[in-house]
């Protein structure tokens, strides 16, 4: 496995966390993905959507199913007005969250 290849998100009925990141920063948060699927963290964020699928209704939606949110936050991430917006749903919805600086 590539260090640089998509970790694979979690899809089913168990606890999972959301991680919200900036895909200019895909790559650094790939290899922390990678050694937390490893550790057998279940986890979604959206480079596993499907083509087709709206994307805002289906973020929304897994945020607010997720047992929290990952912020993973670098010089990248309140450039993205989406990462912003991510933001503001966990803060209206009282979601448990949790910043991480890599």
């Amino acid at each position: 496995m590539n260090i640089f290849d998509k970790p694979r998100a979690y899809e089913g009925d168990e606890n999972y966390v959301f991680i919200s990141y900036s895909h200019d920063s895909k790559r650094e948060v790939y290899k922390i993905l990678h050694s937390l699927n490893n550790a057998g963290v279940r986890f979604w964020y959206d480079d596993s959507l499907e083509h087709g699928v709206n994307w805002k209704d289906n973020v929304k939606e897994k945020i607010l199913n997720a047992s929290a949110v990952w912020f993973f936050f670098d010089k990248f991430f309140l450039k993205s007005n989406s990462l912003k917006e991510e933001i503001l749903l966990v803060a209206e919805s009282q979601k448990k969250y949790s910043p991480v600086y890599y």
